[in-house]
């Protein structure tokens, strides 16, 4: 829903789609409109691609001035309805919101010919059904207010401007931030300020969006100011703070050295309670190490510019320890980014933080919950009851009842042998849990106490042996000291705009030490399960793959078509698994054969059962 308006007198140079870049990320805008880009659509392609934006529409430049672009984030958001040398409009559809328009404006530059964007505003207002909103370089103000230094702005264009604004049934926007958003010959005796960019909105829209806010972003490397309209401001929610552990921190030599002297200064605590010591320690150490990488990457280029022209012994080694800090500032980022990407296939030595943050932020736009619709088909949102709703939905659906699984029990047959249940009831050895730990990725998510598989790894020798021993203890007594086993439940969106609470799927995030406990469990169970899982399943062995089951549907489905001769009688099923209870209730009279959840019956026998 964000809007981002810069006149940008040329965007082909390298700092100004650097700046682009840096506002995508702090801010996220859904769309983007540039005036003067000075350039074809080649180089707004490529500027596209280093944004990461789906849609883009240009509007090229004539000779070496002007040109006009917008770029937007979902292909599927806007609908282009008109454009000129010095407009392009816009239909935008985000979301479960009503569609509303959008216009960017490059107002006339030269004076003699503003009346020409006076006109254009009427003309766009005659075709306003929708909320509109125009946004842009206007190259006009509206008071003397607008303006200070250099000559009196005449009368004459402050009126017109005023008079085609009202004419058009727009209301400016209040400017949020410095009231200037354009200014030349700073410090010196001729120095000027100038509001030349600016947005104004319909009443419809101002009525949709109460609380739109307009930012006036400074330090652009251009004589223009950027512009960030947000319609809608989002009150968010105060969440207390929770400790996550990053393992960029593991390429700090003091990271293990706080590690080593927390868990000694705690011996005689347990284990969760050293985990929690560490936690204090280094979330109050780490802030310094990922909390600044941009003043830190400064620092060390500054000192390499200072140093390069040394040819000293003193400069020389400044040069190459500033150089290798910066490196390792370099791949910390890069750490940082890939463990929120949650791209697990990518191996750490990667070059890819770009692609790493790209990720980050597509998965945080797709998990974001924002409202859901309820029974009755009203929305909620978090300030009238969402995580009511969402806590009531799963507790409804996962509350046991009463049932009685000994019938079921006594159907099967023993396959576990004397010898494998010996081998599996045999004492946990420390490289048991060793490799079970060591099976995980570094940057799977962390449970409650924050501490990801990358801590314990990093730090195996340190706290080794606590774990095993705490691990031996579980499987001698079968119980977890404090809150070992607590987890936090995660929602997490089945399709693209989910609008109710059964689109959501919930995944558990355990503490490590609980994943270590199952992955011992599982790796035993490994050298029995042959002998346990039948042939015909699909799943749970090594070589089985669920997915398997397509092909079978498909030559179910081929079987079906294909068939001439004999009995016409067959028939599949495609059942969604929570009806399966349907099916239970014809008892033995329906013959099914089951794979998963495509379920086969022969019609013959489904109304000539004992014939």
């Amino acid at each position: 829903m964000i809007t981002l308006s810069w006149n940008c007198r040329g965007v082909g140079r390298p700092r100004k789609v650097q700046f682009l870049v840096d506002i995508v990320r702090q801010e996220q805008p859904s769309f983007i409109f540039l005036c003067e880009t000075l350039t074809g659509k080649s180089k707004l392609e490529y500027v596209q691609n280093e944004l990461g934006y789906e849609g883009l529409f240009v509007v090229e430049p004539v000779g070496r001035s002007g040109g006009i672009a917008l770029l937007w984030k979902e292909k599927d958001q806007v609908d282009i309805m008109g454009f000129s040398q010095h407009h392009i409009d816009a239909k935008v559809k985000v979301d479960n919101l009503v569609d509303w328009r959008l216009t960017g404006m490059y107002g006339e530059p030269d004076r003699t010919q503003r009346k020409k964007t006076w006109d254009l505003l009427r003309n766009l207002a005659r075709d306003a059904n929708l909320p509109w909103c125009v946004i842009g370089d206007m190259n006009n103000v509206m008071s003397a207010a607008d303006k200070v230094g250099g000559d009196p702005y005449p009368d004459w264009l402050m009126e017109g401007f005023s008079e085609a604004l009202q004419d058009s049934g727009l209301t400016d926007i209040q400017l949020t931030g410095h009231q200037f958003t354009w200014e030349r010959n700073r410090g010196r005796e001729d120095w000027m300020e100038v509001r030349l960019d600016r947005a104004q909105a319909t009443d419809d829209w101002l009525t949709k969006f109460p609380l739109a806010k307009l930012y006036n972003l400074e330090g652009t490397p251009s004589d223009h100011n950027a512009l960030l309209l947000v319609p809608q401001v989002k009150t968010r929610r105060q969440r207390p703070y929770r400790f996550k552990f990053e393992n960029a921190w593991t390429t700090e030599p003091l990271c293990e050295q706080i590690v080593r002297e927390e868990w000694e200064r705690s011996q005689m605590l347990s284990v969760q309670e050293k985990i929690k010591a560490c936690s204090e320690s280094l979330a109050i150490w780490g802030k310094e190490i990922t909390g600044n990488f941009s003043g830190r990457i400064r620092e060390c280029k500054e000192t390499l510019k200072w140093y390069r022209g040394g040819r000293d012994a003193e400069s020389i080694g400044k040069y190459a320890e500033a150089k290798e800090k910066l490196n390792l500032i370099f791949n910390q980022r890069e750490m940082f980014w890939r463990q929120r990407a949650k791209q697990l296939w990518l191996n750490a030595g990667d070059k890819n933080s770009r692609y790493f943050h790209k990720s980050a932020s597509h998965r945080r736009r797709t998990n974001m919950i924002q409202k859901l619709q309820n029974d009755e088909g009203q929305w909620v949102d978090w300030e009238t009851g969402l995580a009511d709703l969402m806590q009531g939905y799963f507790e409804k659906i996962f509350t046991a009842t009463e049932s009685s699984w000994q019938e079921v029990i006594d159907c099967v047959s023993r396959k576990v042998t004397d010898e494998q249940n010996e081998d599996l009831l045999a004492v946990v050895t420390d490289e048991e849990v060793r490799i079970a730990l060591f099976q995980m990725n570094p940057d799977k998510a962390p449970g409650p106490d924050g501490m990801t598989p990358g801590f314990f790894q990093k730090h195996w020798k340190i706290v080794g042996k606590d774990i095993g021993n705490m691990v031996r203890e579980f499987f001698a007594t079968g119980n977890l000291q404090g809150e070992v086993n607590n987890t936090n439940i995660v929602l997490i969106p089945k399709k693209k705009n989910p609008s109710a609470i059964g689109d959501l799927r919930p995944i558990s995030l355990c503490n490590v030490i609980v994943k270590i406990i199952t992955k011992v469990i599982a790796n035993r169970l490994k050298t029995t399960l042959e002998s346990v899982i039948s042939d015909n399943q699909s799943a749970f062995m090594t070589g089985r793959l669920i997915s398997d089951n397509v092909m079978v549907s498909y030559e179910v489905m081929h079987f079906l078509k294909r068939k001439r001769r004999g009995r016409d009688t067959h028939m599949a099923i495609k059942l969604d698994m929570k009806w399966r209870e349907l099916l239970l209730d014809f008892g033995g009279v329906l013959r099914l054969v089951i794979t998963e959840s495509m379920f086969l019956c022969d019609v013959h026998r489904l109304f000539n059962v004992g014939k």
